[in-house]
């Protein structure tokens, strides 16, 4: 980890455009709209409360994406994990339905930003599979497919040959796209994100970690070492990377991690045919993998569980292993980078609204699909600021909810990951 930015020393670190200048939160201050944590949603935040012209401070305790926002995937899914009809038994059928609406445009948004502000991340917009080859696979996929074709989404059903043709792979055997999906540079996103909001007039100050937050006076007080800001509201918007400010709302939510390798740059033979025309794919194994390219040509694989990245670890090579199975015909390719990062998984693995008092927001829960889900978060939260009614939100609101056993289940799912990779690994 480097201390000074926060990131692993990953792909993304080492690709990304630069993070906009912006100096310690120092003195004290009066603005509209305090924002802390410069991550997908605080930076979608900031950015649409300033194009509107709210004056609005964004604070980061380290750097520009040194949480989530620096170390994901980067795909870019216009939809949750969870069915469109599971959700309205969740929250209920008219925010149910509402949810549905917003979160399936979330792709629309996010490469709507990209576009209108010149975001420098690699944009790439041709689709995203989930891919499988067992007959429990299939009927995952089938149920996923046929619910969500059947609200008009423009998803399309691949056999083992149109998958092999656009993957490169013969592993899968049936499976969809959906060409609404992309990939990006994550931390070059986030990066773009935060710099637009401040050329929109957004105030920006990283390494400003806040110590507390409290009422004074009819607005809010945000302290941090060096400074003070007094604010009309106040949005925490820090999910899995929450720490002890709000110990409530970090553990409301379950700790899982994902880990991350890339190759060295591919030959342009074997690029030619791996994911040549820049899709990227799931699949559903026990511990499923996610496969994508970048603009160099380095193939990217994603799983879950803690990066153990040492010969005493029996799991040490998983990215090796899985790349080799999947691609065999690649033989063995160098991994340049391996790192790892956080997701915070809620109890229905969908997001929502904390508001403990009022001018106070605290969205979390994204569960894993962050970059579509907290800049659309971000962009309604934005809205709801500034006067939109509840009938036009599509968060449910609600209190934190204690994980319980949320250390065990975290303990419980790691070792149960860890136990099926190794399965994996010896079939």
């Amino acid at each position: 980890m480097n201390p000074d930015t926060g990131h692993p020393p990953s792909l993304w670190a080492a690709t990304a455009a630069p993070a906009p200048s912006s100096p310690p939160l120092e003195g004290a201050h009066q603005t509209d709209v305090v924002v802390i944590g410069a991550g997908y949603t605080g930076s979608a935040t900031a950015l649409h409360l300033a194009e509107r012209g709210v004056n609005v401070v964004l604070l980061e305790a380290i750097e520009i994406g040194s949480g989530a926002g620096g170390r994901s995937m980067g795909l870019v899914n216009p939809h949750f994990r969870v069915l469109p009809s599971q959700i309205k038994k969740l929250v209920g059928e008219e925010l149910g339905e509402r949810m549905n609406r917003a979160f399936h445009a979330g792709s629309d948004i996010v490469f709507d930003i990209i576009a209108r502000h010149r975001i420098e991340c690699e944009a790439v917009r041709k689709g995203t599979m989930e891919l499988g080859n067992t007959k429990r696979g299939f009927k995952e996929l089938r149920a996923f497919y046929e619910e969500f074709a059947a609200t008009g989404a423009p998803l399309e059903w691949l056999d083992g040959g149109r998958i092999a043709a656009v993957t490169g792979t013969k592993r899968y055997t049936g499976g969809f796209i959906d060409r609404r999906a992309g990939s990006i540079q994550p931390l070059g996103y986030v990066r773009g994100l935060a710099r637009a909001a401040q050329e929109k007039g957004a105030v920006l100050h990283t390494r400003s970690r806040v110590q507390s937050i409290a009422p004074e006076g009819g607005r809010w007080r945000v302290d941090t070492a060096k400074g003070t800001i007094r604010a009309e509201r106040v949005v925490v918007a820090t999910d899995a990377y929450s720490d002890d400010l709000m110990p409530d709302v970090r553990d409301c939510m379950v700790p899982m991690w994902a880990n991350m390798a890339a190759t060295e740059p591919l030959s342009a033979n074997l690029r030619a045919t791996i994911m040549p025309g820049g899709e990227a794919f799931g699949d559903t194994q026990i511990v499923r993998q996610y496969y994508r390219t970048d603009q160099a040509g380095r193939l990217i694989a994603v799983t879950l569980g803690h990066l153990i990245n040492t010969p005493l670890s029996p799991v040490h090579r998983w990215a090796e292993a899985g790349i080799r199975k999947t691609y065999p015909h690649l033989g063995e390719q160098k991994i340049t980078y391996k790192w790892e990062g956080m997701l915070g998984l809620s109890h229905d693995f969908l997001p929502s609204l904390h508001e403990p008092a009022p001018g106070f927001h605290v969205p979390n829960g994204y569960s894993g699909r962050g970059i579509t889900s907290a800049t659309t978060v971000g962009k309604y939260l934005a809205e709801r600021i500034l006067g939109a009614p509840d009938s036009e939100f599509p968060l449910p609101l609600r209190a934190p909810r204690r994980a319980r056993f949320r250390a065990l289940r975290g303990f419980r799912y790691e070792a149960a990951l860890h136990a099926g990779r190794l399965l994996a690994m010896v079939r």
